[in-house]
């Protein structure tokens, strides 16, 4: 069995070791084997294959039957998640438990480590560690000043990792800078930077740092981004996932973001001034590689006029996915299909945005509609005439999740929805 193991842990992309492990799993009776086989099954499919519910719910039915001889022994406080193919691909360990990680690499084909609970000074043995196939590494401990982030910046196994996380973990500016300019970040292209006290705008520092042209997906968190921050994002010229929560500037202030919006497909924004102007803004911005958008306002200025602003971008019918949470009502939605919004849509986000029947008609009549498999009506106003309208759709064959939870819908009416699109 050990060597069956290594052999997937060797080769964690080809499917064979895992189905060769699975048929002897299946030999010894264990629930594993079957998991594994449909794992791969499932990983074979597109991301819309109405063939991945099935799969899905046969998963859920072997994992629940068979939860106490799948789960995976512990040490410690050590967790698992992300199961793929049959085997969890993201481990979580405590600092304290770290000595027993090249254990669980050894056997397990781990591909994201997130390390969690250290105090000052506690961090430096992690740089002694192999990281096996890991690619994603996330850091979510007190703070990383110091030696820690000394010893982080010189630990050569930094050059396998694609995509790094600093979660909830204080950093000064210099010490950030020292980090974002280690000479083992070559293959780094994800950089998340998440709660981390920092006294300087952390835009600033990653569009002054050697990272500047190769970075591909930057997510600020709980960190204080400033209008210089959005001025340096011009200085990111591989960037093309873009993630800024808790935006708190005008938009005069985020005007710049717009000249890098073409070289982004995907821009994900949440604030409580995403108004009609800046969508006037940002429906200014030429079409590019524009895929993915997602705008949340916590407060109500972008509403209609926002949405009808948008609704004129020259890249919206380009959009394959696209959430949009301000209130934008059934005159937003009206726009959106008018504009050819739905052409190329597989996944739509609309919650949150006091839709009723009206709106939900304009949707689910629109031959446009056809392409969407996964829709989002969540935190609206729909009713049992709503369902009626989703339930007589043509246009909605292909459409393989739905969310209409929080809205005034009778158990009925829900009951026929999940008849038809799970």
């Amino acid at each position: 069995m050990d060597d069956l193991l290594a052999a997937i842990v060797a080769a964690p992309d080809d499917d064979a070791p895992r189905l060769v492990y699975a048929d002897w799993l299946q030999q010894e009776g264990h629930p594993r084997g079957e998991l594994i086989v449909l794992g791969c099954a499932l990983a074979r499919l597109a991301a819309h294959d109405p063939r991945r519910r099935e799969l899905i719910r046969r998963i859920a039915a072997v994992t629940h039957d068979g939860h106490a001889a799948l789960a995976l022994a512990g040490e410690g406080a050590a967790s698992f998640a992300d199961v793929e193919r049959g085997f969890p691909t993201t481990l979580r360990l405590p600092m304290s438990a770290i000595d027993q990680l090249p254990g669980y690499l050894a056997r397990i084909p781990i591909t994201r480590l997130v390390v969690t609970g250290w105090r000052d000074g506690e961090l430096p043995p992690l740089f002694g560690c192999s990281l096996g196939g890991v690619r994603e590494l996330a850091l979510r401990g007190r703070s990383i000043d110091g030696a820690g982030v000394w010893g982080l910046a010189a630990w050569p196994a930094l050059a396998q990792v694609v995509a790094l996380e600093l979660g909830g973990t204080t950093i000064s500016p210099d010490a950030l800078r020292h980090l974002l300019a280690s000479p083992h970040l070559g293959a780094l292209r994800a950089l998340t930077l998440r709660a981390n006290q920092l006294r300087a705008d952390p835009i600033e520092r990653v569009a002054t740092s050697p990272l500047a042209t190769q970075l591909e997906a930057l997510e600020i968190v709980d960190n204080r981004v400033t209008p210089a921050g959005i001025a340096a994002l011009r200085e990111l010229t591989a960037l093309r996932r873009l993630t800024i929560p808790d935006l708190d500037l005008t938009p005069a202030a985020l005007a710049p973001l717009v000249a890098v919006v073409p070289q982004l497909e995907s821009l994900t924004l949440s604030s409580t001034r995403l108004g009609a102007r800046f969508a006037s803004a940002l429906a200014a911005a030429p079409p590019g590689r524009q895929r993915v958008l997602h705008l949340h306002s916590k407060g109500t200025s972008f509403g209609i006029e926002g949405m009808r602003a948008l609704a004129t971008a020259a890249f919206i019918p380009q959009l394959t996915a696209l959430a949009i949470g301000s209130g934008i009502g059934d005159e937003g939605v009206v726009a959106l299909v008018a504009a050819g919004g739905l052409r190329a849509l597989v996944e739509l986000s609309l919650a949150s945005n006091s839709i009723t029947e009206a709106g939900v008609r304009a949707l689910v009549e629109s031959p446009d509609a056809r392409g969407l498999r996964s829709l989002s009506l969540a935190n609206n106003r729909l009713d049992d005439a709503a369902a009626t309208a989703m339930m007589a759709s043509s246009h909605l064959d292909d459409l393989a999740h739905l969310e209409v939870q929080a809205n005034p819908l009778s158990e009925a009416a829900l009951g026929v929805l999940r008849g038809r699109f799970g």
